[in-house]
């Protein structure tokens, strides 16, 4: 089901079979990597499957599906197999946390009217921000525009917000809505709260219909798939479902191929979430591999600016933009992240030294999930892991994402115990 070319560019479709031999050992370690560290209600083990179906599987078949040089090969599998041992590191960190921990949100009425209440803003600021720059709100034609017309009118209209107070807010809004609203979602869901199960959703949709992400329609599927585990006491058998359900995916894709010479399941969902990645970082690691690295001079939180004092650095712009300009002429956002940002970065040191660094975000961002709940974790970390695979994680967008809802949950937490202090005094 692979195609010859993606939108006017080759797709690297290249099948060879013997390849296959070089494949089994990076794959065996990555296995024994994820069975050793493997905790059945742990959120860090519910991301470790996420990625390991959705981006490791993918990236260790790319010799016999694209016959990619082995120079690549080995770098991007170098990369995933030490992101998964710094997971499972993480996870042995969190564990008595996991387990120990007094969720207090789910059983504090005024703090549930206060999570209410942020729900409620964040709903209504992100459609007022919609309309804020589409003009409008509407919903028709949701599923039948161009989706990459839309998103290079979205990418043009960034562009003219780069700099000032305006693109900080911008940044910083998009980091509190993404976050927010999927927690929101959860706990609507499991307090069975009708009205703001369809206000969540209706605003996901809002979202869709202005930035075409695709990945914003999966949001609320992972939240009502976690839901539903939570509430009939199943949490530890996520991984387990999400594997049969990615299986069955897969199977029905194969049906509908066979029956009718083509899939939407796979154009719409596994080609984007699976194989757009690793296509998009073998463009990055092929142009970085010829010409100058960032070397943390854009794109690279606040160090950046450190950085550009002693040496400017190569580009005006981020790889995003650059792999626009010199690879995909007339793609407005070909962007992808996890080896690829690392690669374009540091080039072969940043194999060593991103994954560390993006397992411990992913490890605090879920010991600050866990506050809300089970299962609160595995949602919130899954639809982060959806939006890492394709931005930048450690560029001002990606760090906010995390850096944001832990600061969220702080003063939450901050005000509970101050709430609650007040109550013992009177």
């Amino acid at each position: 089901m692979l195609p010859e070319m993606w939108l006017s560019f080759d797709f690297d479709r290249d099948i060879v079979l013997s390849n296959f031999i070089y494949e089994i050992f990076p794959f065996a370690i990555c296995v024994a990597i994820y069975v050793y560290y493997y905790k059945p209600t742990h959120p860090l083990t519910f991301i470790s499957s996420l990625l390991f179906c959705l981006y490791i599987i993918p990236n260790n078949s790319t010799m016999v599906l694209s016959d990619y040089e082995l120079s690549f090969y080995l770098s991007i599998n170098s990369y995933n197999i030490l992101l998964l041992l710094f997971l499972g590191i993480e996870s042995n960190k969190t564990q008595h946390y996991q387990y120990t921990s007094s969720t207090f949100l789910p059983n504090n009425s005024n703090l549930q009217k206060t999570i209410r209440l942020l729900i409620y803003f964040t709903c209504v600021g992100v459609i007022a921000y919609v309309y804020f720059f589409k003009g409008s709100i509407s919903l028709s034609g949701l599923f039948s525009v161009d989706i990459y017309e839309s998103r290079a009118n979205i990418a043009d209209m960034y562009m003219q917000y780069t700099d000032g107070m305006l693109a900080y807010i911008m940044t910083f809004w998009s980091a509190f809505y993404s976050s927010v609203l999927i927690i929101g979602l959860y706990i609507s869901l499991k307090n069975k709260r009708t009205i703001d199960v369809l206000l969540c959703i209706f605003t996901y949709l809002v979202l869709f219909s202005f930035e075409s992400q695709k990945s914003i329609l999966f949001k609320p599927i992972i939240a009502i798939f976690i839901c539903f585990l939570a509430v009939r006491g199943k949490i530890r058998n996520a991984n387990m479902f999400f594997l049969l359900g990615f299986i069955a995916l897969i199977v029905f894709a194969l049906i509908e191929h066979a029956y009718t010479n083509e899939s939407v399941i796979y154009s719409v969902v596994i080609r984007r979430i699976c194989y757009m990645p690793q296509y998009l970082s073998h463009a990055y690691f092929d142009f970085f591999s010829a010409h100058d690295k960032y070397w943390l001079t854009r794109d690279f939180f606040q160090l950046e600016k450190i950085v550009r004092l002693f040496y400017q650095g190569s580009y005006a712009h981020g790889p995003v933009t650059v792999i626009a300009d010199n690879c995909f002429p007339g793609v407005p956002s070909p962007n992808t992240g996890l080896f690829a940002e690392a690669f374009a970065q540091l080039g072969y040191l940043g194999i060593l030294i991103f994954p560390p660094i993006t397992a411990k975000l992913i490890g605090w961002l879920s010991k600050s999930a866990l506050w809300y709940g089970e299962g609160a974790a595995h949602v919130l970390i899954a639809s982060i892991l959806i939006s890492i695979t394709n931005i930048q994680i450690l560029a001002t967008r990606g760090i906010l994402l995390f850096f944001v809802f832990i600061l969220i949950t702080w003063c939450i937490k901050t005000i509970s115990k101050k709430s609650q202090t007040l109550k013992q005094l009177y």
